[in-house]
């Protein structure tokens, strides 16, 4: 057996108890180097995603204005010729997303919404400009345009609420007189107000149509 008592066995136990320390410094050390990195990623990740919250925060605000514009413009007609018109503002939004984002720093589902966002603006163009603009109904592109855009503006209104609380940023300000959501919800309710109408106006228009039953022969009258 070994004789730890030893000055042999003194110095052996000096050197294992010094490379014992040793390795245990340097784990402990590499340790808090990996503990200080992971979290000065997260830390780093984290503010490069509330950067970019914030840019998109801006271009939908600036969105929803126009959409806010677009909702409630009205159209002009030329009293010379009926078929020719222009809208009184004319503005036509245009969602100017940041161009450079990693969205994958984003939380997964507001990532996919405002992903997504761009896909339902051009595909509200793309139904504007499939619709058969002329009189005397003109397709009901005035109301479609409305109601889309003003669907639009809310759902960009509600994408902002969410990055907002997401990520502690304060929300936009705006004048008291102007609030947008209940605007967009004021236009839509406006809207369907208008289809409930049409759509009673033509069922009546085609019940009016209708031939009417022949009469019914009474009992005498068939003896």
């Amino acid at each position: 057996m070994w004789d730890w008592t030893s000055k042999e066995g003194n110095i052996v136990l000096g050197a294992a108890l010094g490379i014992a320390g040793t390795i245990l410094a340097q784990g402990v050390s590499g340790l808090i180097g990996l503990l200080k990195e992971t979290w000065f990623t997260r830390q780093k990740r984290r503010w490069d995603a509330r950067h970019l919250a914030l840019r998109t925060i801006l271009a939908l605000d600036e969105y929803v204005g126009q959409c806010y514009t677009a909702a409630f413009d009205s159209p002009e007609f030329d009293p010379r010729d009926y078929t020719k018109y222009q809208f009184r503002d004319g503005t036509v939004p245009n969602l100017k997303l940041p161009e450079d984002a990693d969205w994958r720093l984003l939380e997964p589902r507001l990532m996919e919404e405002v992903m997504w966002l761009p896909s339902h603006d051009q595909n509200n163009t793309d139904g504007l400009n499939s619709l058969d603009v002329f009189p005397p109904d003109w397709d009901d592109y005035f109301e479609r345009r409305a109601e889309g855009y003003a669907k639009l503006g809310k759902r960009a209104l509600e994408l902002i609420g969410r990055l907002c609380r997401e990520y502690g940023i304060r929300a936009p300000e705006r004048a008291e007189y102007y609030n947008p959501e209940e605007g967009f919800q004021r236009k839509l309710d406006e809207i369907a107000a208008f289809w409930r109408r049409q759509q009673e106006s033509q069922a009546k228009m085609f019940a009016d149509l209708s031939p009417a039953p022949p009469p019914v022969a009474s009992a005498a009258h068939t003896a």
